[in-house]
């Protein structure tokens, strides 16, 4: 039993990145009413993007606010690759709350 308990925490290791859930992307002018989890909002007015909003992928369910502004600091882009998923750069580090680090690649977490 503990070989197999072994073996599982080492496939779990290898592919913790097939273990994370999947972020999807929608295009939107407004924010919406209400941010869904692993579901990141591009709010875009006349096609210029202007900011990213997401939950939290940490649990803690507070909502995350990254500024897309050329002119504004911080400001973060994204891009969207050629299988339709969103990453983001740099990482988020949140420094209040729970403090998560991470960065958003291919649509889904790594933690820092």
């Amino acid at each position: 039993m503990k070989n197999i308990r072994k073996i599982a925490e080492w496939l779990k290791s290898k592919y913790k990145y097939y273990t994370t859930p999947k972020f999807d992307f929608v295009i939107v002018e407004d924010v919406p009413d209400l941010i869904t989890e692993g579901k990141v909002f591009i709010i875009s007015e006349n096609n210029h993007p202007e900011m990213i909003i997401f939950k939290c992928p940490c649990g803690c369910k507070k909502d995350i606010h990254l500024n897309l502004l050329k002119d504004a600091k911080p400001r973060w882009s994204y891009t969207i690759n050629n299988k339709g998923n969103i990453n983001l750069s740099p990482s988020i580090w949140r420094k209040v709350g729970c403090k998560s680090h991470f960065i958003l690649h291919n649509g889904r977490i790594n933690w820092i």
